[in-house]
């Protein structure tokens, strides 16, 4: 199912829009009249996606992060009429749902990486999706195998330069191009995924795939909850438990 059925039309594709603007455009395509939250809001852009939200008709916007919102943020915020609220938080804390509540929109990119876990972080969205969720992972070129992903902490130097080769970057990233911190957690890059593992986290945690914008190195996607994944009972674990072998 696309963006047309789902929403009243898919984004027109005159020229390949940056990124940046992609997720923009599908923003101000869903969030009018809508709640919305981006959790993982402030790295390097200091909560612009839920601001741009709050500008673009949503009446209720939520930044979530694991970190202090930063003066950028407050210094935006206030010039907004504080319409943006924000919550410090773990995504991966029992607690996450109750924390949040539940938003019609859930939007967060650049986080699925970097967790330990991310099938028990996509879950955790799930948990708090009423409608669409916007999810933007940055991926590597499919391998030989499908649904390939690479395991990244604790590789050896060896093996470290022979992934860096294979793909093509030298960019500096905990955890990627450099050692694993454990002490520094989120971080680290734990995973490169090829956009086929990605797409079956996505299914595996109980959404569908409405529209896929990939990019060379990077997806975005347009997701819509459903209740064949994995079951939700108990916070920022698979589900597993509710399946135990007799």
């Amino acid at each position: 199912m696309k963006l047309a059925q789902l929403f009243g039309g898919r984004l027109p594709e005159r020229t390949r829009p940056r990124l940046e603007d992609r997720y923009r455009d599908i923003i101000a395509h869903l969030c009018a009249g809508k709640s919305f939250i981006d959790v993982g809001c402030l790295w390097a852009i200091h909560g612009e996606y839920a601001f741009y939200a709050a500008e673009n008709g949503s009446p209720r916007v939520v930044g979530f992060d694991v970190n202090e919102a930063t003066p950028e943020f407050h210094a935006r915020n206030t010039a907004l009429g504080n319409r943006v609220g924000f919550i410090r938080g773990d995504l991966n804390a029992p607690s996450f749902p109750v924390q949040v509540g539940t938003f019609d929109i859930v939007f967060c990119v650049s986080v699925l990486h970097h967790m330990p876990n991310p099938v028990a972080a996509l879950l955790q969205l799930r948990r708090v999706c009423g409608e669409a969720a916007i999810i933007g992972v940055p991926t590597i070129p499919e391998r030989d195998l499908p649904h390939s992903a690479i395991y990244l902490p604790f590789l050896d130097p060896t093996e470290r330069q022979k992934v860096l080769k294979a793909l093509s970057t030298s960019v500096y990233r905990t955890g990627k191009t450099a050692e694993f911190q454990g002490g520094r957690t989120y971080v680290n890059w734990f995973w490169c995924f090829t956009p086929s593992c990605v797409k079956a986290m996505f299914k595996t945690a109980g959404f569908d795939l409405v529209d896929a914008y990939e990019y060379p190195r990077f997806g975005c996607y347009v997701l819509r909850p459903n209740d064949l994944g994995l079951p939700l009972e108990g916070a920022g674990d698979p589900g597993f438990h509710s399946h135990r072998r007799p």
